[in-house]
């Protein structure tokens, strides 16, 4: 390195040429042995000829290799102060033609920018689509109730009463008034999720609310919505307002269960053996596909869009006339949660990764069978036991386990010494088994088999209560969970309820943690969130027909 003379920089960085035919090898060494200098003297930018295009007479083709392999070895490390390159070359033409051969160099460099959308931090690249192959495109599928927005409000019917006196007259009026409000309803909703709808929702429900000409107020400071009207229309535009309420309160708890998920799962796409993690939000719905079995699906990012294959686990830009990059999908197994001793080792799969889920079939001569096998019979369970199988899925267990955590720290302040977690039993057919254990039990089954006390997942402290819902096959062959579940604090259940009451009066978004038949002797118990339970143990059976 020496100074730069009358040049317009600080210095010249000289590479030297060993006597003969150039050695391409050699010329990039060169050069990253001088990126190095600069790197280790400070210095933060650099420009660089066409190194060999001269004197040397090699092609541009040899001439971009060498710059393009020893900026690449260079970069192998990430540098501490050189943050530009640049290539400074005579010629427009020598220019385009560096840039298409350096193309083909840089291919990672051109990749990593064509998948920046799935990686990068912007807070303002949350907006995504993702849409499984198999299926129509969202924009396609629109509501049929949506059509009555357009439909223009009915005017006002007037009435004109003729008759012979004043008081007949009266009496008439008065009679149609009572005819009237013995046809008008008024009906308040109350939820916590009130203040949460948006602008754009009350601008739909205010719609749906004049074609039905009822009266719709909102007291976002009570939670509260009253609608007044007609009977029948009162009716239709509050089931209305239900939906939507329904809607946010299952976005929330989606939302929770997404935030929940990346810390424990990660998808991550692979570059020049480098894995570069995908953004939370876009990593948790891949996750949700693979969990949902989806061989493809299509992602739309910053208008951009990517194809997944779950099959190959690989992701293509369509802009891209490059090949597919891998996909890596992590478990993080370094969060502090500690598995079961009894858990046998969990297979991986080539790439390294752990499979998801492990069936292991307890032997009957063993405590662990006893345990289970004692538990069923010595609750009102009956039949002959086929198998007994401990699900081991580390992704579910590492949820659960951290909720039932949070709950007992929470719970633990109260004073009480609450037992926070027990083991219950849950029926089931034997074609939601693989779902189960891949995905836990899922809320969306509820109500199939009524739902007395909320609409929640079921499970009961007696075998005898879930061998209802344990319904037989063909061959009178039955399943029945015996599962883990965080009861915490519980209160009575009833019909509708979408998530328990609120826990203190003073503070309504504190709820309890889980409903019940019975306050003083709970049988059944009711959960409403997906990780709050933990399928343990897979008990099949055969019963006589």
């Amino acid at each position: 390195m020496t100074g730069s003379g009358n040049l317009p920089c600080c210095y010249i960085i000289h590479v030297i040429s060993y006597p003969g035919s150039p050695q391409i090898l050699d010329l990039q060494l060169g050069v990253k042995k001088g990126l190095q200098l600069a790197d280790a003297q400070g210095l933060v930018s650099i420009a660089l000829p066409a190194i060999g295009a001269g004197a040397l007479h090699l092609s541009l083709g040899d001439s971009s290799r060498v710059l393009s392999g020893g900026i690449l070895s260079f970069l192998v490390q990430a540098p501490r102060s050189l943050r530009e390159i640049k290539l400074v070359f005579l010629e427009e033409s020598t220019l385009m033609s560096y840039f298409h051969e350096m193309k083909l160099e840089f291919v990672p460099f051109v990749m990593l920018e064509e998948y920046s959308p799935l990686s990068s931090t912007n807070p303002s690249d949350d907006d995504f689509k993702l849409v499984p192959l198999s299926q129509p495109d969202l924009e396609e599928c629109k509501a049929d109730d949506e059509q009555i927005f357009n439909s223009p409000p009915a005017s006002p019917t007037q009435f004109r009463v003729y008759g012979q006196n004043r008081p007949s007259i009266v009496n008439t009026i008065s009679s149609m008034r009572q005819f009237f409000a013995s046809h008008c309803a008024s009906q308040k909703i109350t939820h916590k999720m009130v203040p949460q709808i948006t602008q754009e929702c009350w601008s739909s429900l205010f719609k749906v609310a004049i074609h039905h000409e009822v009266e719709l107020m909102c007291n976002a400071s009570e939670n509260g919505i009253t609608v007044r009207g007609n009977a029948n229309d009162v009716s239709k535009v509050v089931g209305r307002v239900w939906q939507e309420i329904t809607r946010l309160s299952e976005q929330q708890s989606d939302l929770e269960r997404r935030k929940l998920l990346t810390k424990y799962v990660r998808w991550n796409f692979i570059l020049l053996d480098k894995e570069i993690s995908i953004k939370e939000n876009i990593s948790a719905s891949l996750e949700d596909a693979y969990n949902q079995q989806c061989r493809e699906v299509r992602l739309f990012v910053q208008n951009c869009e990517f194809k997944v294959d779950f099959n190959a686990m690989t992701v293509f830009s369509t802009r891209s006339q490059n090949p597919p990059l891998r996909l890596s999908r992590r478990m993080a197994t370094d969060s502090g949660i500690v598995t079961p001793d009894c858990w046998n080792p969990q297979p991986c799969f080539p790439d390294g990764g752990p499979i998801p889920v492990l069936l292991v079939n307890l032997d009957p001569s063993e405590g662990e069978y006893r345990q289970v096998f004692e538990r069923f019979f010595n609750t009102g369970g009956n039949g002959n036991i086929l198998t007994i199988e401990r699900v081991q899925n580390l992704c579910l267990y590492t949820q659960y386990t951290t909720y039932r955590q949070e709950v007992e720290r929470n719970n633990g302040r109260s004073g009480y010494n609450n037992q926070n977690e027990r083991q219950l039993f849950h029926g089931t057919k034997g074609c939601n088994v693989k779902a189960i254990n891949l995905q836990g039990f899922n809320r969306n089954f509820c109500g199939r088999n009524g739902a007395l006390y909320g609409n929640g997942v079921y499970f009961a402290s007696n075998a005898s209560y879930s061998m209802t819902y344990a319904t037989p096959d063909s061959l009178n062959v039955r399943r029945m969970y015996l599962a883990r579940v965080v009861v915490g604090f519980f209160a009575p259940g009833q019909k509708g309820l979408l998530v328990p009451p609120p826990l203190l009066q003073h503070a309504p978004e504190v709820l309890f943690d889980s409903v019940v038949d019975n306050v003083t002797n709970p049988k059944v118990f009711v959960v409403f969130r997906d990780f709050q339970c933990y399928p343990e143990y897979l008990i099949t059976f055969k019963t006589t027909a």
